[in-house]
C-alpha cells in the first residue's frame, strides 16, 4: 500500500498502489505489510485493514455487524491473528472466524475435499506453501520459509532483475520487471518469442535507457527460481506420508496463487516432476472466491472454520 508519512494516510493500497511503486515523492512511500508470508510492520499492517474494511463497510448500515471469515498466510503467528481479529471486531465485525489458507483456496478453486490427498502448491508473491488437504483438514504443510533461498512469485520478478542487469548493465525496477513477467515470461522454450520495449537505467553511465528485451532473455531467468520450486516441491513429497502417495499420483498437483499464472508453469512442473498439475482459473483470486464461499454456504463449510475461545484459536 502507498502512505502519506506526513498526515499517516493510506492513500492507496492493492494494484493501485503496485502502480504507484517508484512514483512518489520522499514523504509519500509504498510499503509491503508483508514479506515472505510474515507481517513486517504489524501497525502498518492493521492500519491497511482498517483502511479495507472502512471502504468495505461505509455502505452497510450503522446497526449491521457482518459476520468475517480471514485467512492468514502461514507464518502469522497466533499472537497477531488474534490481535487483527480483535482490529476487525472494534470495526464493527459481529464474529470473525479463522479458515486456513489453503482450504480456502481449495474451496475457491473447487477442488473437491474428500477422503483422498490432494497435493496444492500455493505460489503467492513472497512466500509458496506446499499442503496436503483431505476431506476435513491439511495432513501436511510447508512453507518455503525453511529454505537457504526465498521461493515465490517475487522470485522469478528478481531474477528478471538480475538477468537483465548482469547481461546489459540495464537496470529496471520491480514494476518492470513484473510487467515483462506477465507479458512476455514463459518458463518453457517456445519458437519466437516476443520482446517488449522497456524503460530503464545504464549503469554505467547513470543515464535513464529505453531497451528491447528478449524473450530468451526472460526464459534464461527464469529458470533457477523453476529450478529451485520444483526442488521445493520433490524436497516436500519426500517428507509425506506414504500413504497419501498414489491419491497425490492419481490426482496430480494442484496450483493456485498468482504466482502459478507465470507462463508454461503448471507444464514445466508435470515435465520435471512426472506428475500432472492443474491450475484453477483464476488462481489468484482463489483464497478470496473460498472465503466468499464459506460466507455463502455457512452450513456446508462450517467444520472448514477456526473460532475465538478463551483468548485462543480452536476448531
Amino acid at each position: 500500500f502507498v502512505f502519506n508519512n506526513s498526515t499517516h494516510q493510506i492513500l492507496a493500497f492493492g494494484h493501485e498502489a503496485s502502480e504507484m511503486i517508484g512514483r512518489t515523492p520522499s514523504d509519500i512511500f509504498a510499503f509491503r505489510p508483508l514479506q515472505r508470508g510474515n507481517i513486517e510492520n504489524f501497525d502498518m499492517t492493521a492500519e491497511l485493514l482498517r483502511s479495507a474494511v472502512a471502504k468495505v463497510l461505509k455502505k452497510k448500515s450503522m446497526f449491521s455487524r457482518p459476520r468475517a471469515i480471514i485467512s492468514f498466510p502461514t507464518p502469522v503467528n497466533e499472537r497477531d491473528q488474534l490481535e487483527l481479529i480483535r482490529i476487525l471486531y472494534d470495526l464493527g465485525m459481529r464474529r470473525t472466524q479463522i479458515m486456513d489458507r489453503a482450504i480456502a483456496a481449495a474451496l475457491g478453486a473447487g477442488i473437491p475435499l474428500d477422503s483422498t490427498g490432494k497435493l496444492l502448491v500455493d505460489i503467492s508473491g513472497g512466500i509458496t506453501d506446499i499442503t496436503i488437504l483431505t476431506a476435513q483438514r491439511n495432513v501436511f504443510q510447508e512453507n518455503s520459509n525453511s529454505l537457504d533461498r526465498a521461493v515465490s512469485g517475487d522470485s522469478f520478478t528478481n531474477a528478471i532483475i538480475g538477468e537483465i542487469n548482469g547481461k546489459y548493465s540495464f537496470l529496471i525496477d520491480e514494476r518492470t520487471a513484473e510487467r515483462l513477467k506477465i507479458e512476455i515470461g514463459n518458463v518453457l522454450p517456445i519458437q519466437n518469442p516476443p520482446n517488449l520495449d522497456v524503460y530503464g537505467r545504464n549503469t554505467i553511465t547513470g543515464l535513464p535507457k529505453q531497451m528491447q528485451i528478449k524473450g530468451s532473455d526472460i526464459y534464461s531467468a527464469l529458470q533457477i527460481p523453476l529450478d529451485l520450486l520444483c526442488d521445493f516441491i520433490q524436497r516436500a513429497l519426500t517428507k509425506t506420508s506414504a500413504e497419501y502417495s498414489s491419491d497425490i499420483y492419481k490426482n496430480g498437483f494442484y496450483l493456485t496463487g498468482g504466482g502459478s499464472m507465470l507462463g508454461g508453469l503448471g507444464h514445466a512442473i508435470s515435465e520435471r516432476l512426472s506428475v500432472k498439475t492443474t491450475i484453477s482459473n483464476m488462481p489468484k483470486y482463489d483464497v478470496v472466491l473460498g472465503i466468499g464461499y464459506a460466507l455463502e454456504n455457512q452450513s456446508e463449510t462450517k467444520q472448514y472454520l477456526q473460532y475465538i475461545r478463551g483468548g485462543h484459536i480452536s476448531n
